[in-house]
C-alpha cells in the first residue's frame, strides 16, 4: 500500500489534501480520483455550474506529482456545458 494525496485545484486556488489515502498502486488512486471527480460533476450540474478547469493533482507520499485528473475529462463525449 502506498499513500497518495488528492489536492483540488480550481480557479480559486489549490486545496491541499493533508490526510491522503492508501491504495495498492497509482492506478487505484487514479480510479478513486476519477470517481470523486464524477461525483463532484453531478453536484455541479445539478447546480448548473461548469467544472471550469477543476482537477485533482495526485501526489505520492514524497510529494511528487504523479498524475492529474481533469474533471472535464470525466464528462461523456459531447457532455460539455
Amino acid at each position: 500500500m502506498s499513500l497518495y494525496f488528492f489536492s483540488l485545484v480550481d480557479s480559486h486556488g489549490r486545496r491541499e489534501d493533508r490526510k491522503g489515502a492508501n491504495f495498492d498502486d497509482l492506478q487505484g488512486a487514479i480510479r478513486a480520483a476519477e470517481s470523486a471527480a464524477r461525483e463532484f460533476l453531478v453536484k455541479q450540474y445539478l447546480n448548473d455550474q461548469d467544472p471550469d478547469g477543476r482537477q485533482f493533482e495526485i501526489n505520492d507520499e514524497k510529494g511528487n506529482l504523479v498524475s492529474t485528473v481533469r474533471f472535464r475529462d470525466m464528462l461523456p463525449p459531447g457532455g460539455s456545458h
